[in-house]
């Protein structure tokens, strides 16, 4: 009945098209929308990126003339790629948008040989289309069968692996439905936007999972209402109104264990299956906790970028076999919930020397800084060293793919190093990749998400094409950001050391004036502050494949940056820097990274002005009108706290001018100032 009220809505939208609608001028060769007469056999063959659209939809005839300049540039490529773009009009095809669920127009959708494979969210440019297409056209499962290898769990099932029966480790999805068998099937979900599009990927994430002995099921939510309810998912039990918060949910089960063997996927969903596989094997390397030896970890240190990749943080619990007791081990326990919802976070244990490895980690970063045969040399200051290293056994130590500078954990005490609350506390603050790829989506978060700890983002612009002078340009910003390390760490040091002089110069105070000696003890036992901040963010602009990225996120720029040209960012102020302290484009020479550094965080009486003048990300305002920017860059705050002010010199001037005249009224009269006649002679 459904189906057929939106089939009259799609005619009685056809006869309004057929009498109103307009052509557009299109490019020759320019394919017309697929219709129900060739829908399904020209998606037989080889890949479509489908646009459903409307004639009368605004949204659409904006994109019509970027999708007809991307067909036109690319279709020739695209036909070697074995991938097409084409274009349902659901005005004159409403069959085929209804059958599609289609709810929304412009509808961007991927589909290949065996139907729909997931949708496109990119940005709706010609760049962002054909590096999709790209991308997609690259990858074999789009166009293979896939045979999904989830099994469908009863109630009874999952309890019994929840039990810790399985002999194996079960990633398991759960689905607001009532009877699906196999999760690929084309089933209409009701309220739930996203499960089709995830059915797709949990079928090839099933079979890519086989291949590491990971076993998947999947659950029906609404006939297993219980343990739906019991594990937090009950809004698959009931649709709402509005389906966006009603979505697939995965979960790892682990085996051979009956407690903290459950673990959710916290992070949005995404048809990208490489996540849920990192997700699946991490988790299960974190629940064994494998050690790690000495060499091991210096591999860790040592790696390099080549090509650039995600980066994996180690966590590793350090212990002493002859002093650590059996309850050490339990915070390992407790930390692999937490630990899961930090990407590429793995957890380790190792019986090593692991400050001995840090000291060496420090004197390969102080060999790489020592490249300025102008500046005296360099060499790890093993006061600052001791302080920041010597702790306790067993303590934790926190390691980067490629990274110099390790982490120890502060833990004094037997009550530190078993406080969950602030291990996870000092992991959240270092757990920063050595460099992170820019993007759309995570920009917010560099800015604003990250710890306190952090003062500037640097960006430094590559080129994937020329694969040589991009490991280059990263190579040469490490160094930099070494180089300002040692800059950092020792003004950070020599806080603390004015911090225990004063606290010195305190104690011999009192003790002079015969103070009483509660005060006395009270000011020995007064904590000094371990300050680590100004730290920096390093991360990256692929310019080959991110052509727009930066006037997306609100860098715009007057210069021609190209591959090599660094940008730095105030994440407090949001001001961004692109000159150097000479007033030149600013690159990633590491010479320029640490002085440009240097003077944004550490500035002496003589800061270069060309590093103190920076612009406002997302500024309206250039030129003459950049001193607006002080305004700006507080939001609608800013304007308010002006508008008071200006509306405050107002009312104040007008005060002025009436109490101007008052004064003159009262001084004159209504008739004027009285001037008395000298009498004539």
């Amino acid at each position: 009945m459904l189906l057929r009220i939106q089939n009259i809505m799609w005619l009685l939208l056809s006869i309004c098209y057929t009498v109103g609608g307009k052509a557009s001028d299109s490019p020759p060769g320019f394919p017309a929308p697929l219709t129900l007469v060739n829908f399904a056999s020209e998606l037989k063959q080889g890949l479509h990126l489908v646009e459903f659209y409307s004639p009368y939809c605004s949204h659409c005839n904006s994109l019509a003339p970027i999708w007809e300049k991307t067909w036109e540039s690319f279709h020739e490529e695209g036909e070697k790629l074995n991938i097409t773009m084409s274009q349902v009009n659901c005005i004159e095809s409403g069959d085929i948008c209804a059958k599609e669920n289609i709810e929304f127009y412009p509808n961007l959708r991927l589909y290949g040989p065996n139907g729909f494979i997931k949708n496109f969210s990119g940005k709706r440019k010609a760049e962002a289309f054909i590096e999709f297409m790209k991308t997609e056209a690259a990858d074999p499962s789009n166009t293979e069968v896939i045979d999904s290898q989830s099994v469908a769990l009863t109630g009874h099932h999952f309890a019994k692996l929840l039990a810790g029966a399985s002999p194996t480790r079960y990633l398991v999805s759960f689905w607001p439905s009532e009877d699906i068998s196999h999760v690929d099937e084309k089933i209409q979900f009701k309220n739930c936007r996203e499960c089709s599009t995830f059915s797709k990927a949990w079928g090839k994430l099933s079979e890519k999972l086989k291949e590491f002995n990971i076993a998947t099921g999947h659950l029906n939510c609404q006939s297993n209402e219980l343990i739906c309810k019991e594990l937090g998912f009950a809004n698959l039990l009931e649709a709402g109104n509005d389906g966006a918060n009603r979505e697939p949910r995965i979960a790892l089960l682990v085996p051979n264990k009956t407690t903290n063997n459950f673990f959710v996927y916290e992070n949005p969903l995404t048809t990208d299956i490489a996540v849920y596989e990192e997700f699946a094997k991490r988790l299960y390397s974190n629940n064994e906790v494998p050690e790690l030896t000495e060499i091991q970890i210096m591999d860790i240190i040592n790696k390099n970028f080549a090509p650039l990749e995600e980066q994996k943080l180690h966590l590793v619990f350090n212990y002493d076999v002859k002093t650590v007791f059996p309850e050490d081990f339990d915070i390992l326990e407790y930390l692999i919930e937490p630990l899961s919802k930090i990407p590429n976070m793995y957890l380790y244990k190792s019986v090593g020397d692991l400050r001995k490895v840090t000291h060496s980690a420090f004197e390969e970063m102080y060999g790489l800084i020592n490249y300025n045969e102008t500046e005296a040399e360099k060499s790890l200051n093993e006061d600052a060293f001791a302080l920041n290293t010597i702790t306790q056994t067993p303590t934790f130590y926190l390691f980067k793919d490629g990274d110099k500078i390790p982490h120890v954990f502060p833990g004094y005490s037997t009550t530190e190093m078993r406080n969950l609350d602030a291990i996870m506390q000092w992991v959240n603050e270092y757990a920063t990749p050595l460099i992170t790829q820019v993007t759309e989506s995570n920009f917010e978060d560099l800015l604003g998400s990250t710890p306190s700890r952090y003062s500037n983002v640097i960006i430094v612009l590559t080129d994937s094409s020329r694969p040589k002078e991009q490991i280059q340009n990263i190579k040469d910003l490490f160094i930099g950001y070494y180089d300002y390390e040692h800059i950092r760490q020792q003004n950070m040091f020599q806080l603390i050391l004015d911090e225990r002089n004063d606290k010195e110069r305190r104690v011999a105070e009192l003790k002079s004036q015969k103070a009483q000696a509660e005060r006395i003890l009270n000011t020995l036992r007064k904590e000094i502050p371990h300050t680590d901040d100004k730290a920096v963010i390093l991360t990256y602009v692929d310019i080959a494949k991110q052509k727009d990225l930066l006037s997306n996120i609100g860098i715009n720029s007057h210069l021609e940056h190209k591959a090599g040209d660094v940008i730095m960012i105030d994440r407090k102020t949001g001001f961004f820097y692109e000159l150097n302290t000479f007033g030149s484009t600013l690159t990633s020479s590491p010479y320029e990274i640490k002085d440009t550094l240097r003077s944004l965080n550490f500035p002496g009486p003589s800061i270069f002005k060309y590093v103190k003048h920076g612009k406002l990300i997302n500024s309206p305002y250039n030129g003459y009108f950049e001193h607006l920017n002080v305004v700006h860059r507080h939001g609608i705050w800013g304007y308010i706290v002006v508008g008071i002010i200006m509306f405050s010199l107002f009312k104040l001037r007008r005060a002025m001018t009436a109490h101007k005249i008052k004064e003159r009224y009262n001084s004159q009269g209504l008739l004027g100032v009285y001037h008395q006649k000298k009498p004539l002679d």
